[in-house]
């Protein structure tokens, strides 16, 4: 028996533009960057969505959630 694994590749989304309708852009770019394991990239894309839609709760628990895996949230 012999199993194919597939590998899925990820995409970054471009820079979403300055717009008060780009929230959930900046907090899917941190979602994909988060993947790929650039951290901090990832929060900076959390903390724009934060900054557009101040209670935006998917990007604060995207945050959040980051923040505790590196440690940094008790």
């Amino acid at each position: 028996m012999v199993l194919k694994l597939e590998v899925q590749s990820v995409t970054v989304p471009h820079k979403p533009r300055n717009c008060c309708n780009y929230h959930y852009s900046w907090n899917n770019r941190g979602i994909s960057l988060e993947k790929l394991q650039k951290y901090e990239e990832a929060l900076k894309c959390y903390e724009k969505a934060i900054s557009i839609k101040h209670r935006f709760k998917l990007a604060i628990n995207n945050r959040n959630n980051l923040l505790k895996q590196l440690g940094r949230l008790n």
